[in-house]
């Protein structure tokens, strides 16, 4: 796997898809946790929820 697109992936697009997702902070952090757990949970790079935080 090529480290740049390792590094986009795991970091870059998170925080963009929370920056750009429009809804109360609560709602935002809520989400991040969430996805990020999932993708814990299956240790996979994306938790099927294409533009929320966190995914």
């Amino acid at each position: 796997m090529d480290i740049r697109r390792f590094l986009v992936e795991t970091f870059v697009e998170p925080a963009l898809n929370v920056r750009d997702y429009e809804a109360p902070l609560g709602k935002k952090l809520r989400l991040y946790a969430r996805n990020n757990w999932i993708k814990i949970r299956t240790l996979s790079l994306c938790c099927g929820n294409h533009g929320e935080p966190g995914c």
